[in-house]
């Protein structure tokens, strides 16, 4: 059984926000400097990230170096992937994959970052793919 209800509210909006600021800052993103299109995805991605945030189910932090650190919570209180700021590393994971093909690139995107690789991604319950996606194309947007 998994530990997150889909409506309980672990820490408040603002709290999760201040979070999730960390997290563009750390990566430079300016929702408000790009084009229109991009702008509309990032703040759809946006949305799903900081409702995961105020479950639980995605913690953001900063490692020993002060890099950022993604904990995403999958399934049950055991279960997480860990996804690391090495992004170059999983660029090229990503090269494998034609550039319109957004999910694939997301899942090689996250499952480099985590050690794993897309098949691992591709699995997860729909609750937490639907997480990964927002943060994979997160990641996507916020360092091209």
């Amino acid at each position: 059984m998994a530990i997150f209800d889909k409506k309980t509210t672990v820490i408040s909006k603002e709290s999760a926000e201040e979070i999730l600021k960390d997290f563009y800052d750390y990566y430079d993103v300016d929702l408000s400097i790009l084009d229109e299109e991009k702008s509309k995805s990032l703040k759809s991605h946006k949305e799903k990230l900081l409702a995961a945030v105020q479950r639980g189910r995605l913690e953001i932090s900063r490692d020993k170096n002060d890099d950022i650190l993604v904990t995403q919570h999958v399934g049950s209180a055991s279960e997480k992937l860990e996804y690391t700021s090495q992004v170059g590393k999983a660029f090229l994971a990503m090269k494998k994959y034609d550039t319109n093909d957004h999910m694939g690139r997301a899942y090689a995107m996250l499952g480099s970052l985590c050690g794993l690789n897309a098949e691992a991604i591709s699995q997860l319950k729909p609750i937490d793919l639907k997480v990964a996606i927002a943060l994979g194309l997160t990641f996507i947007e916020a360092v091209m």
